[in-house]
């Protein structure tokens, strides 16, 4: 029987593009919306494979799926494992025939939808084990996830809950504006780069026609 080993590895959770995932502790999101929260592992070199235990409210988000990490060299997954309470899934990823050869990268990203009834929640990271060199490392609670509810949506001027026609015209009214002149107005400066000009047009043309929510 392989004995648990002392912790030689750490984990936190990331967000944004699997390719360059940040860090994150808080992440704002939308009713009916997946969510991608990246394992991301430090030390890992040598590891065959992981599972990773989560908790979170099943009235605010549901499991929706699992993919394997990058740093898993030939990376295969079971599935996910429910364990009895419907508040927790157990993910896990191992490698066929081959070790991780690099110390940090995503070792999975688990997806989560959130409920029609979303307001915010959190959801944990209860814990980790890496199976290395014949044994189990194991971190409990190593980290955790707020998610809140967009309340706000960039490019809605006008506050009715959706970006169009109405707010083009405001904006509009403010473009080529520097910071210092009357007409600038800061709710228009998108970038932040105290002037109202193409990049905040981009910015603004990204957003329109979406509605709060969605």
């Amino acid at each position: 029987v392989a004995l648990p080993k002392a912790e030689t590895f750490s984990v936190a959770v990331g967000a944004g593009s699997p390719d360059d995932p940040q860090v994150v502790d808080s992440f704002v999101t939308s009713p009916n919306t997946d969510v991608q929260m990246h394992i991301i592992g430090d030390n890992l070199s040598g590891a065959v494979g992981f599972s990773a235990l989560f908790e979170y409210d099943p009235s605010q988000v549901q499991y929706a799926k699992f993919r394997t990490g990058e740093v898993i060299p030939k990376a295969h997954s079971p599935g996910p494992h429910y364990r009895t309470s419907p508040h927790s899934v157990e993910v896990a990823a191992a490698s066929f025939g081959d070790r991780i050869g690099r110390g940090h990268g995503v070792l999975g990203t688990l997806v989560l939808r959130t409920q029609a009834a979303f307001t915010d929640t959190e959801v944990r990271l209860e814990l980790v084990r890496l199976r290395r060199e014949g044994g189990f490392e194991i971190i409990t609670s190593p980290a955790a996830l707020l998610l809140t509810q967009q309340t706000t949506l960039q490019g809605d001027f006008d506050g009715d809950g959706q970006v169009d026609f109405g707010d083009f015209v405001l904006f509009a009214q403010s473009f080529g504006a520097t910071e210092g002149i009357p007409s600038f107005d800061a709710r228009y400066d998108l970038d932040g780069d105290k002037h109202v000009g193409f990049s905040d047009f981009v910015i603004f043309a990204q957003s329109f026609g979406k509605k709060l929510g969605e």
